[in-house]
């Protein structure tokens, strides 16, 4: 924050809070990409070129600015974010039939290799629960059929729903031939 308030002191950046996130937006695009980031900010600020700041810088500036605000963020280790809520989806999905512990781990574990860009799940289940193949391949199974069950649910009402429009697309027209005569 000192180098920001310098910045408007010497009128290189503006005050409030659009300028704040374009200035740390500026720092973050000099310090990822700039071999002399000291050099490319200052030009940056100089030169006003505020037009190459993309989302990642922009996302980037957002996030420290939060965590210089409220502070560093509380983040939840890989194995707490496994364990948690495997009894089931819950929050009102009432329609939806609920995972098994196993299968509650498999969602998680697919979905923390997305965020992560961990190209197999099951490493992040051997890791956490000490899973092997074998139990990895079960659990999926099951958890890709209770998916599949769940779509085929979703594809029946989307087929209800279809014959319902289609029984109002006949009164409609009926409607509109007997306007026409």
């Amino acid at each position: 924050m000192e180098l920001y308030a310098q910045a408007c002191n010497a009128g290189l950046a503006q005050g409030g809070e659009a300028g704040q996130l374009e200035f740390f937006s500026l720092t973050n695009r000099a310090l990822c990409r700039g071999n002399r980031p000291g050099a490319l900010l200052t030009w940056l600020l100089r030169e006003k070129r505020a037009d190459w700041i993309t989302q990642a810088d922009e996302d980037a500036a957002a996030t420290r600015l939060r965590e210089f605000r409220d502070g560093p963020a509380v983040r939840s280790s890989a194995l707490a974010d496994l364990t948690a809520g495997v009894a089931g989806r819950g929050g009102g999905d009432e329609g939806r039939r609920r995972l098994s512990p196993e299968e509650a781990i498999v969602e998680r574990c697919i979905r923390l290799a997305k965020n992560h860009r961990i190209a197999d799940p099951f490493t992040i289940a051997r890791r956490a629960e000490g899973w092997t193949r074998d139990q990895w391949d079960l659990a999926s199974l099951s958890y890709e059929t209770t998916q599949a069950r769940q779509w085929y649910r979703e594809d029946d009402l989307g087929d209800e729903i279809d014959r319902d429009f289609a029984a109002v697309a006949a009164v409609t027209s009926t409607w509109k031939e007997e306007y026409d005569r």
